[in-house]
């Protein structure tokens, strides 16, 4: 969920309407694409990956691993969210 609406309560975006929030936070905020990692840990979550953005699996639940097959994008099976920053920053050490 993120956070508007009113009174800052979250606004609940439906599954497959992921990526035209992603591309609209882009839009406001002025990022390019290539800015942008979206996690997620079901195939429904792929919406999120927007064209030029990156797209990490994280933690899948069982039904939703048959999705990130064959989608080509890095899936990390542990619920560890250490593991995802070398494939947001390569070369770098964690902080």
């Amino acid at each position: 969920m993120m956070k508007g609406g009113f009174g800052g309560l979250p606004t609940r975006v439906l599954t497959h309407d992921k990526g035209i929030m992603v591309e609209k936070l882009a839009r406001i905020n002025g990022f390019k694409p290539s800015q942008i990692v979206s996690v997620g840990d079901s195939s429904t979550d792929l919406s999120m990956k927007i064209e030029g953005s990156k797209f990490i699996g994280f933690n899948p639940r069982r039904e939703g691993t048959g999705g990130f097959h064959g989608s080509d994008v890095p899936v990390i099976k542990e619920k560890n969210l250490s593991l995802i920053w070398p494939l947001i920053f390569p070369g770098e050490e964690i902080p």
